[in-house]
C-alpha cells in the first residue's frame, strides 16, 4: 500500500485512476483546481508523506507556445523538483501518444519535453491512446456528442488517421502496476493502448452505430478546418475544439512502441 499524490484528480482520467488505486488499497491524496492546486504556480499541496506522485494535470486553456511552456512545462518541472525535495520516491507522468521526438502539435512537443526531463531523474511516463469507458467524457465522449447532433460529419483528409483504443480501467491497471513495481517502471515510457489501431472515420462509424445513427461523411482538407480554428483563436475566441488539439488528435505517434507495457502483463481490450 502506498500514499499517492494525484494531480488532475478531478478530471475524467484522474477520477478513473483514483478509483482504481483506492480499489487496490492505496491512499490517494487529490490535487486539483477544486482544492486550490494550480499548475501555473504549484506549491506542494499536502503535508503527509507521499510515496508516489502521479502527475495528470495539464492546463488545456493555454494555446500559445509561450503559455504552454510557462504553465505546463515549467509548472510540471517545478512540481517534480518539489517532489524530490519532499523525498517522493517515484514520479509517474501521464503523457500522450502525440508525444514523440518529431511531434507535430505544441501539446505533443510539450509533453515530450517534460518526459525527457523526468526520465533524466528516473521517473516514468505513460502515454495513453484514445481513452474511453462506459461513462461519458474525454475526447471520445466529445466525438459521441458530435455524432449525435450532426447528420453530416466532416472527416479530415478522408479520416484515415490511426488512433489506438485505451480503456480507462486498463490504463488504471497499468498505473497500479507501475506504483507497485516502482523499480521496474523507473525510467520507462509505457504506451498504454491496444496494438490494433482504428481509423478516425471507423471510430466515428462505430460510435454512430451504437447510438442507432447513420450519418453521412464527407472529406475536408485539413487546412479548411485548422485555418478557421486558428483565426478564431487569434480573435480571442475560446472554442471547445482548439486548433492544436486537432493537430494532436490527427498526429499520434506513427510508430508506437508497446514493448514496455508488456512487462506489466496488463492487457488492453480491443475496440471502442
Amino acid at each position: 500500500m502506498s500514499t499517492i499524490l494525484l494531480t488532475g484528480a478531478a478530471g475524467y482520467l484522474g477520477q478513473g485512476i483514483a478509483t482504481a488505486l483506492r480499489r487496490s488499497d492505496h491512499t490517494v491524496l487529490e490535487a486539483s483546481r477544486r482544492n486550490g492546486f494550480e499548475l501555473a504556480s504549484p506549491t506542494w499541496p499536502v503535508s503527509e508523506p507521499v510515496d508516489t506522485l502521479i502527475h495528470a494535470a495539464w492546463d488545456m486553456t493555454a494555446t500559445r507556445w509561450s503559455e504552454i511552456e510557462k504553465v505546463n512545462v515549467e509548472g510540471s518541472l517545478r512540481l517534480f523538483d518539489q517532489a524530490h525535495a519532499h523525498q517522493v520516491r517515484q514520479i509517474i507522468f501521464i503523457s500522450s501518444m502525440s508525444a514523440y521526438a518529431e511531434a507535430k502539435s505544441r501539446y505533443g512537443r510539450a509533453k515530450f519535453f517534460v518526459e525527457e526531463r523526468l526520465h533524466n531523474q528516473g521517473g516514468c511516463s505513460v502515454r495513453p491512446g484514445l481513452v474511453y469507458s462506459i461513462a461519458p467524457g474525454g475526447m471520445l465522449g466529445s466525438l459521441r456528442q458530435l455524432v449525435k447532433k450532426l447528420p453530416v460529419l466532416p472527416v479530415i483528409d478522408g479520416g484515415a488517421q490511426v488512433l489506438y483504443p485505451c480503456h480507462v480501467e486498463d490504463l488504471s491497471g497499468l498505473i497500479c502496476w507501475a506504483v507497485e513495481n516502482a523499480d521496474q517502471a523507473s525510467g520507462r515510457v509505457f504506451t498504454a493502448a491496444n496494438r490494433e489501431g482504428f481509423s478516425f472515420r471507423t471510430i466515428l462509424e462505430l460510435t454512430a452505430t451504437r447510438d442507432g445513427r447513420r450519418p453521412l461523411f464527407f472529406s475536408l482538407p485539413f487546412i479548411f478546418v485548422y485555418g478557421p480554428l486558428r483565426l478564431a483563436e487569434y480573435a480571442g475566441l475560446r472554442l471547445r475544439l482548439k486548433s492544436d488539439s486537432l493537430v494532436s488528435l490527427l498526429n499520434q505517434n506513427p510508430d508506437p512502441d508497446f514493448s514496455s507495457a508488456e512487462i506489466s502483463h496488463q492487457a488492453f481490450r480491443p475496440g471502442f
